[in-house]
């Protein structure tokens, strides 16, 4: 038997083999192994998460911790992609795609504006999330340059220490800002156009966008192989 748990604020309704049920915030779950498995797999990102022995006296607070962590990174990857579809409606002069309460209420808790005709207030502080929601154009171009950089780096025969050369020294930080707001359509599209300088990562930097592309596709990820074009799609789902 295992135990699943939800700290987090949204009450998650599931469904496994013909059974469906609402675990509430703060509810536990007891169930069989394969149940439980199920569930962690399809709603884990939402924060839910599985109780286990220990005899760490932090154990739940850190437990906590994580699933505070994963809910909030998986409403921020739903606004997101929210906001790239109506900026995609609005580039093609095409109504906006109104909100649910939901998706409402999540913005004006994690303080991020909503793209369309409303107003909600922006309380926050992730400059991060804020450059990669309004500044998608100037962070395309600085990635480009960043990319360029790196080829020139891999292209290089000479110790990676030596700099002398003049090619200017990678932020890696702002490598990694450019992938990780990405739904799962657009990891996809940026592991195709980059796949070659991505060669040249630092191995955390690759670690680093291989969990996020596994947990978004549910694929492994081999940077020894070139990556298939990805196929255009709608809306990528949650």
């Amino acid at each position: 038997m295992a135990i699943v748990a939800n700290f987090t604020p949204d009450d998650v309704t599931w469904t496994h083999i013909g059974n469906s049920a609402t675990l509430k915030s703060g509810g536990r779950l007891e169930c069989n192994d394969g149940r439980a498995n199920f569930i962690l797999n399809k709603y884990g990102p939402r924060g839910l998460v599985k109780l286990e022995f220990s005899e760490d006296p932090d154990y739940l607070v850190k437990l906590k911790a994580e699933a505070k962590r994963r809910y909030v990174e998986f409403w921020r990857r739903q606004i997101y992609s929210f906001n790239q579809f109506n900026e995609t409606l609005k580039n093609e002069n095409k109504p906006y795609t109104h909100p649910d309460d939901m998706m409402t209420q999540k913005a004006q808790e994690l303080g991020i504006n909503l793209v369309g005709p409303w107003k909600t207030e922006n309380t926050s502080n992730d400059v991060a999330l804020k450059a990669a929601l309004d500044n998608n154009a100037a962070l395309q171009v600085q990635l480009n340059k960043l990319m360029e950089a790196v080829g020139k780096l891999q292209d290089r025969q000479s110790d990676v220490e030596d700099r002398s050369v003049g090619v200017p020294e990678i932020d890696w930080n702002k490598v990694k800002n450019s992938f990780f707001f990405l739904n799962r359509k657009d990891l996809k599209s940026y592991f195709y156009k980059h796949f070659e300088m991505m060669k040249s990562w630092p191995v955390d930097l690759k670690d680093e966008f291989a969990k996020k592309y596994e947990k978004a596709t549910g694929k492994a990820l081999n940077f020894d192989n070139a990556p298939e074009e990805p196929k255009e799609s709608g809306k990528d789902e949650e």
